[in-house]
């Protein structure tokens, strides 16, 4: 595979227990980076005990506890295998309100020690539905308020991810859009290497790299390098005071998609002086997607409760009535930005509504 396709990534999701066992084998076939999911470093086992019922290990289940620090010891010993040896090591966290929330920063500090390259912490999805432990015990899902809490307590330890959308990990296409009834097995098993190879078509794949490369050089100069990573609120801001914007998007880092269409938000935190991406925000439903596909129901409510911190929203358009359903929350929606870059226009707009007077008496 390799040799037939060297410009993909091997990539590995595991929860670490035995990453010891195959070590060797994650070297010899060259895995790019390896995810580890990690919720917890509390040695007792106490807290591990209340996300872990059990662990399999050595061809039987340890309940609570023992298990618990079982699975925490291996999951250490392995990380560090793994970065001892060059390989990326991304980790997962998934935050449960009220079990493993307030040992998330102490999960950082030990990632930091052990030199993972990057922390994601991700909301727990829990509804009975679901079928899994939380859901079907009642335990509710994570708010994104305690995401974003969660990620400051943790952002001053490790460098964090901020853009997950919490796919599959056998997901196949691009996000926002599963291809996977293309690339069946069936699809491809009884082609021949030449086959592949032409369908693969590696200078095609090259060429296309090369123009996304250089619109994102496009875009980087457009929005003049404005965000800042891991910024602290005195880097964003002059008086220490940020705004949260809300952006519509359907891609290409341009303000681009109609209020009633989208599903998702990206979240900014925004000062006079930069700003720094947070989070994507999701609803279940969008406003209305137009005449065809809208059943009249218009879920407002779960939009206004998924952007109820947000100061300002930018979209490439919106009707009135949205916008005075917004204004309940005192949000500001504003649509002069539509196909303008999101970075340089999220800049503008805090300025514009919130720090136009210290931008005229500087």
């Amino acid at each position: 595979l390799q040799e037939k396709a060297p410009d993909l990534k091997l990539c590995l999701s595991t929860n670490g227990l035995r990453i010891a066992d195959y070590i060797d084998e994650i070297v010899k076939y060259n895995i790019d980076h390896v995810t580890v999911t990690i919720n917890t470093v509390d040695e007792t086992g106490e807290i591990g005990s209340l996300i872990y019922p059990w662990v399999h290990w050595e061809h039987k289940k340890v309940f609570g506890k023992e298990g618990a620090k079982i699975l925490l010891e291996k999951q250490l010993e392995g990380i560090k295998m793994l970065t001892d040896r060059g390989i990326l090591v991304k980790a997962n966290s998934v935050l449960i309100p009220g079990v493993n929330d307030k040992d998330l920063p102490n999960v950082a500090k030990k990632l930091k020690e052990l030199n993972v390259f990057l922390h994601n912490i991700m909301p727990l999805l829990s509804k009975a539905e679901f079928g899994t432990k939380f859901g079907l015990e009642g335990v509710p899902s994570a708010t994104d308020q305690e995401v974003m809490a969660a990620q400051e307590a943790c952002g001053m330890d490790m460098k964090l991810m901020s853009h997950c959308r919490q796919c599959r990990a056998d997901a196949v296409g691009l996000i926002g859009e599963d291809r996977s009834d293309e690339f069946t097995n069936e699809s491809f098993i009884n082609l021949s290497w030449e086959e592949l190879e032409d369908k693969y078509n590696i200078a095609a794949r090259q060429q296309k790299h090369a123009v996304i490369e250089n619109w994102r050089a496009a875009l980087d100069e457009a929005n003049q390098k404005i965000k800042i990573e891991q910024a602290s609120k005195t880097q964003l801001s002059s008086s220490g005071e940020t705004k949260l914007v809300a952006v519509t998007t359907a891609g290409e880092g341009t303000v681009n998609l109609h209020f009633g269409n989208a599903t998702e938000f990206l979240i900014y935190e925004a000062g006079d002086k930069a700003i720094k991406f947070v989070m994507h925000r999701k609803v279940e439903n969008a406003y209305c997607k137009g005449p065809e596909d809208c059943d009249g129901s218009y879920p407002i409510e779960e939009i206004k409760n998924t952007l109820k911190d947000c100061d300002i929203l930018l979209t490439e358009k919106i009707g009135s009535c949205p916008m005075d359903e917004l204004k309940s929350i005192d949000l500001i929606c504003d649509d002069s930005f539509a196909f303008k870059p999101i970075e340089k226009s999220v800049h503008e707009a805090v300025k514009k509504y919130f720090f136009k007077e210290d931008q005229e008496l500087g």
